[in-house]
């Protein structure tokens, strides 16, 4: 399932989530005729990769599925780690100190 919005105007990077985890989508100038949509559905073909310690796949092709699909809810969490990497999450109480 697709989350966020394109990160990229010149091709494609967004985040897909299923059961399983999370995964950057990547293109660098290519945007294979998508308009990044959440609640996506998407079959992705590509090379899997990693980006500063990120796993994420750089695209060969892509196809919508379906749209307007269910996201699934934000994960209440207390502290940002590699568990959470790539996962819908919500920080509540939150201060940012400088």
């Amino acid at each position: 399932m697709v989350y966020g919005t394109n990160l990229r105007p010149t091709g494609l990077q967004f985040t897909i989530i299923d059961r399983t985890g999370g995964l950057g989508v990547f293109s660098t100038t290519n945007n294979y005729g998508y308009t990044v949509t959440e609640g996506d559905e998407v079959i992705l073909q590509g090379k899997i990769d990693q980006f500063r310690g990120l796993t994420q796949i750089t695209l060969d092709s892509m196809w919508k599925v379906s749209s307007g699909n269910t996201l699934n809810s934000p994960k209440n969490v207390t502290d940002l780690n590699e568990s959470t990497e790539s996962d819908l999450v919500k920080l509540t109480n939150l201060a940012i100190v400088d």
